[in-house]
């Protein structure tokens, strides 16, 4: 899950301050915190640079990319929507995004 995801990637970054790191991810929002980012399409190079500045290139593939998340995010956390969780070996539903920590 995002949070377990996010917690390791911390570790990491803490654990080996100071080394170069490279993660691979289809989770955009956990880029904007890397130095740089390269993003790939059909194993071809069609974007890198500071995450920040990529993400203010009007019609550039990572500020798409970022946008498309962000839509889908919204409608993923709408309250129409159900989600099934197995933690632990046990079924969860929740109904709305705060029953699952945001």
């Amino acid at each position: 899950d995002r949070r377990t995801r996010h917690e390791l990637l911390s570790r990491a970054r803490e654990h080996w301050r100071g080394a170069t790191l490279v993660c691979a991810t289809h989770d955009l929002d956990e880029t904007l915190g890397f130095d740089r980012v390269v993003v790939l399409d059909r194993g071809r190079i069609v974007a890198q640079g500071k995450p920040h500045e990529l993400a203010r290139v009007a019609g550039g593939a990572y500020a798409e990319l970022v946008a498309a998340e962000h839509e889908v995010r919204a409608v993923w956390s709408s309250t129409s929507w159900t989600r099934w969780h197995v933690e632990a070996g046990a079924l969860r539903v929740v109904r709305s995004p705060t029953e699952e920590g945001g």
